[in-house]
């Protein structure tokens, strides 16, 4: 990952990743995006409970 950390810092380097590079990102990504669906999903279920807790008191 330290290939990409110029890009996550704002500088995009001036030699383009490899092939092999760019899969790893695109993996790690779609990790991110899971882990990120998920916690989404669990704050959502929390808002709705207690969204529903307030309605009952």
């Amino acid at each position: 990952m330290s290939a990409f950390r110029s890009c996550l810092d704002g500088d995009v380097p001036s030699v383009p990743p490899s092939a092999r590079g760019l899969e790893i990102a695109r993996e790690r990504l779609a990790v991110l995006d899971a882990r990120i669906a998920a916690q989404t999903a669990a704050r959502d279920r929390l808002a709705k409970a207690l969204e529903a807790e307030s309605v009952r008191t």
